[in-house]
């Protein structure tokens, strides 16, 4: 019987598909992460203005405090935004500037919505993680990390 690898090796084979580099990943991800904080600051930064001091500097010790009463809204809106964009499109906006899709490495489409909440969730982990977690895309020969294991799941190239 073969292993999950062998079976995902000879699927990939035989539909010609090729995972991403390294470095397309990386990219794919500072994109989503810059688009995920400029979306969260705007949606703060009235709450940011309105802390500022009488010397038109912002106190560091309200922002932090800003931040941590924000932190689950963070966490929520990150998780919803790998969720369902992974779920309905198989890519971030990120990955789509990157011509990435993540797909599931029985059907080769995008991955259902329980799979994709998974991905997500363990991607949340991994980042709280100091992104150890992440560090098995150097180990996988498919470049998955943990989420994308545990998810059933790999991204392609589309290029």
């Amino acid at each position: 019987m073969k292993s999950e690898n062998e079976r995902l090796e000879e699927t990939l084979e035989r539909e010609g598909l090729k995972v991403p580099t390294i470095q397309k990943r990386f990219l794919a991800y500072v994109i989503d992460d810059l688009f995920l904080s400029l979306a969260i600051l705007a949606f703060l930064w009235s709450d940011i203005q309105a802390i500022k001091s009488h010397q038109s500097l912002v106190d560091g010790l309200a922002v932090v405090a800003l931040l941590t009463k924000a932190m689950p809204t963070i966490i929520f809106v990150q998780f919803v935004y790998h969720w369902l964009l992974i779920a309905f499109l198989g890519s971030t906006l990120g990955k789509m500037f990157c011509q990435i899709r993540v797909v599931d490495i029985t059907m080769l489409d995008h991955p259902n919505i329980f799979r994709a909440a998974v991905r997500s969730a363990l991607r949340l982990c991994s980042a709280a993680l100091y992104y150890i977690p992440f560090l098995s895309i150097f180990t996988d020969s498919f470049k998955r990390g943990l989420h994308d294991r545990l998810a059933h799941s790999v991204a392609i190239s589309l290029d």
